[in-house]
């Protein structure tokens, strides 16, 4: 199974060095350098970060009983625990669980291939599934 460390991973290890280096009086051409790297390291992930959580909308249709359930839970618990702070989150977090949970037990928790086109929308055709 596939899986990228969580973001901020490869900026914490420069970042820590060039801590330790200033608390242990480091020479200053050292610690430019590891400036440097700590730089890097921040735009690597930056970047890591903008191309990993990129965003677009789409609109499936979702039964009302859902819908409202869901709104309700939002306005109830409004981010006082994990991923209700907006729709979107609680939406987005529990597709990725769906997910990742369709990975694992039909494709040996590797992402399914990549669909380059459009699939069927509209509402299931398939009640109580």
């Amino acid at each position: 199974m596939k899986t990228d460390p969580p973001i901020g991973t490869f900026a914490v290890v420069p970042i820590v060095v060039f801590v330790l280096g200033l608390a242990l009086g480091t020479w200053t051409w050292v610690l430019w350098i590891m400036g440097a790297f700590v730089v890097a390291a921040v735009v690597v992930e930056t970047v890591r970060m903008k191309v990993t959580m990129s965003r677009r909308k789409m609109a499936p249709y979702v039964s009302e009983d859902i819908i409202e359930r869901a709104k309700a839970a939002v306005a109830a618990l409004g981010g006082d625990v994990a991923h209700t702070s907006s729709m979107s989150d609680l939406v987005e977090h529990a597709l990725r669980r769906e997910v990742e949970r369709l990975e694992r037990d039909h494709n040996d928790g590797e992402e399914f291939p990549r669909v380059a086109g459009q699939l069927r929308t509209g509402p299931s055709t398939s009640k109580g599934r």
